[in-house]
């Protein structure tokens, strides 16, 4: 395999391949709730590889949260904690930004747009938090810029008593109310081309009076936490009608959050007098079966989360990336480039540039080049262009164009992905060696880390020194 090659600059790395077959390397979060409201409860997490034994991971601790009843990470693995504080003061959103070294590093606060009393949260695929707060009933929306400010989107009311949020890969949200009806409600939000929720139907918890955590299984499947010691399920008919599918009895009352891996792994969280989490595993008759428990020293938990969701993109069968970094004088005249072989999972339906989002994550940096800015020339796809004032020249090559366009020898991968980026800032972006690399295309998703075996010296804006986290 050829090296990248630059001209003479300021900083060098070159960053040797590594294969992965799939993501199976979860964290899971779940905040303390144990409704004594006196804002000393932290929140756990913990380290899994595939559906063996956690480990525990640094814990965040008051006055970063406040009362968290909930949480959720972003695609690229922030995790936002709700703080509920109480039902009738401002809430707030706490962020952290998780450490390749399983630390985490707090990344702000989000308050206003309404949130009160904050109890779920949850993302769109377009990266749009959701917010419910309990007693107005409403559900806030906040975007992000370029430099990942949350900046308010406005707000619509659902009705008191809502609780969790989920979204459905259609993109589809779910609003669970526990005090609508005596059996409490869930409400179902489409959007129109300009974004307004549509209401969609509700979804009556008919075997239940306290829906509260909610989420989708990756067969896309709906779990329902319900107070009263159930979780119900919900499969969907080819006209999108919610139909019942039995219901779990939870090994504790109140059950308040329920998650999935994508290994399929549910894990569910009680609100009083339970000091572990829940993990269940499911047969091919689809029927829960006990996997152990997260012992814990604390007791009632809140609704937890895990990264990657299981409602994440399908993984690449395998990927090897390459990448270069060059680190320029002045905040806006980084470089690099980003090659990637990659083969496609068994159950992927294929990949379209044309019709389907391309995005690249490198660290905690991240572009996408929207659907339709591709052009086909044969068996080649190729983008060049500005977004968000960086310059960007991007390919990808199907199997029929690899010997045409310099990629030879490499049989055992059916596409190459190429990219290089001028104009744009690494720095204070948290661009760490190793760092990872994740493309995605469409529904089809690709994460390794990067090998820095043979980084080099160079030198930055400080002198000679190594890529690091704070460059």
């Amino acid at each position: 395999m050829k090296k990248l090659l630059w001209l003479p600059c300021l900083l060098f790395a070159l960053i040797s391949p590594v294969t992965v077959k799939a993501v199976t390397d979860f964290i899971l979060a779940a905040p303390v709730m144990s409704q004594n409201m006196a804002g000393t409860d932290p929140v756990l997490r913990f380290a899994l590889q595939d559906t063996g034994p956690a480990t525990p991971l640094s814990t965040i601790n008051p006055p970063a949260v406040v009362n968290s009843q909930s949480v959720n990470f972003s695609a690229e693995g922030e995790l936002f904690v709700a703080n509920r504080h109480d039902n009738f003061t401002a809430g707030s959103i706490s962020r952290f930004k998780m450490n390749q070294d399983g630390t985490f590093t707090a990344n702000g606060v989000i308050t206003g747009n309404g949130l009160i009393g904050v109890t779920g949260i949850a993302f769109s695929s377009s990266g749009e938090l959701f917010a419910a707060s309990y007693v107005p009933g409403t559900v806030s929306r906040f975007q992000f810029d370029s430099n990942g400010n949350a900046i308010p989107n406005g707000k619509f009311s659902v009705g008191y008593g809502i609780q969790g949020l989920a979204f459905n890969k259609a993109g589809e949200l779910f609003v669970a109310r526990d005090k609508a009806t005596s059996k409490g409600i869930i409400y179902r939000y489409l959007f129109d081309q300009s974004g307004n929720p549509l209401l969609n139907g509700t979804i009556p918890a008919e075997f239940g009076q306290g829906p509260h955590g909610i989420a989708f299984s990756p067969a896309e499947e709906l779990f329902v936490a319900d107070v009263k010691g159930f979780v119900h399920r919900f499969l969907f008919n080819t006209n999108g009608d919610a139909i019942p599918n039995g219901s779990i009895a939870a090994p504790m009352k109140n059950v308040i959050g329920v998650t999935f891996s994508q290994m399929g792994e549910m894990f569910i969280t009680g609100m009083v007098n339970s000091s572990k989490i829940h993990r269940y595993l499911f047969d091919t008759n689809g029927t829960a079966i006990p996997h152990g428990q997260i012992a814990t020293a604390q007791v009632g938990f809140g609704m937890p989360a895990i990264f990657p969701s299981a409602l994440s993109n399908e993984p690449f069968a395998s990927i090897i990336p390459r990448a270069a970094l060059k680190i320029g004088p002045s905040a806006n005249d980084d470089s690099f480039k980003v090659s990637a072989k990659f083969n496609l999972s068994k159950d992927s339906d294929g990949i379209d540039p044309l019709t389907e989002n391309v995005t690249l994550k490198l660290g905690n940096f991240a572009v996408t080049i929207p659907a339709g800015k591709f052009e086909q020339y044969g068996s080649v796809y190729r983008f060049a262009g500005v977004i968000n004032k960086v310059n960007l020249r991007a390919e990808i090559h199907t199997a029929k164009g690899h010997a045409k366009h310099g990629w030879h020898g490499d049989d055992d991968f059916d596409y190459l992905f190429k990219i290089r980026a001028k104009n744009t800032n690494l720095n204070g972006l948290s661009v760490v060696l190793p760092p990872s690399v994740q493309l995605t295309i469409g529904d089809d998703m690709g994460r390794t880390k990067l090998n820095a075996g043979e980084a080099k010296f160079g030198k930055g804006k400080d002198g000679e020194h190594w890529l690091q986290e704070d460059d």
